[in-house]
């Protein structure tokens, strides 16, 4: 016997546990690190990998992204390693506040030298400052995400409760301000359900594996 909860989406986690599993007719592939031993560059692996024939009943998982970060950093380093790592860092990068502050992430981590964090950290009045702005507020959610994230990776284990308050705080004022305001709720753009602000997409999980299965 088990038990599961979620914030979010328990409609969706009811249906699966209850519902029955789909059968598998696919695999997917990620990349896998144990090529960075290769001698090659992490681009070259990275793009000879992607054009390497994937048998039947798997699919490779999209590089473009991978390949497109490490053209824009392979001149900073010779270290596989380090650029994978920097290149898996979870955030938006066609927001350009966010790319920029991933560039001089990786400037500080391939030379050596200290990425200011406590200088980008928003600082709890600005927040404040700026708590009847949506965009403001997600903007500065998803800077924080990418900073939490970045410690986390590299171990600034000095930064992470700090973070974490901020991202409540921001959290906290996204919400109360979606109630004050009411504000349009974010839907499925094919079912109309609810989602909560910060998902990601615009579909929701029940649409999404609906229509895979139809692809399939």
């Amino acid at each position: 016997e088990g038990y599961v909860t979620s914030e979010n989406m328990r409609s969706a986690i009811k249906e699966a546990l209850e519902g029955t599993s789909e059968p598998l007719t696919e695999a997917v592939i990620a990349f896998p690190e144990i090529l960075l031993e290769i001698d090659a560059t992490l681009l070259e692996i990275l793009q000879k990998w992607d054009q390497v024939k994937i048998h039947e009943g798997y699919v490779r998982a999209d590089t473009k992204r991978l390949i497109s970060l490490c053209q824009a950093i392979s001149g900073f380093s010779d270290d596989k390693e380090l650029l994978y790592r920097l290149i898996t860092l979870t955030f938006d990068e066609k927001n350009g506040t966010l790319y920029a502050h991933w560039l001089k992430m990786c400037e500080a981590e391939t030379g050596g030298k200290p990425y200011h964090l406590r200088n980008n950290i928003p600082s709890k009045r600005y927040i404040e400052s700026v708590k009847e702005s949506l965009d403001e507020q997600e903007g500065l959610f998803r800077l924080c995400d990418l900073l939490y994230n970045y410690c986390d990776r590299f171990e600034h284990e000095e930064y992470i409760q700090e973070l974490m308050r901020k991202k409540q705080q921001i959290s906290a004022n996204i919400v109360d301000l979606l109630a004050r305001q009411k504000l349009k709720a974010r839907t499925c753009r094919f079912c109309g359900k609810k989602l909560s602000w910060n998902y990601p997409y615009g579909i929701c999980e029940s649409c999404f594996r609906r229509k895979v299965n139809y692809r399939r």
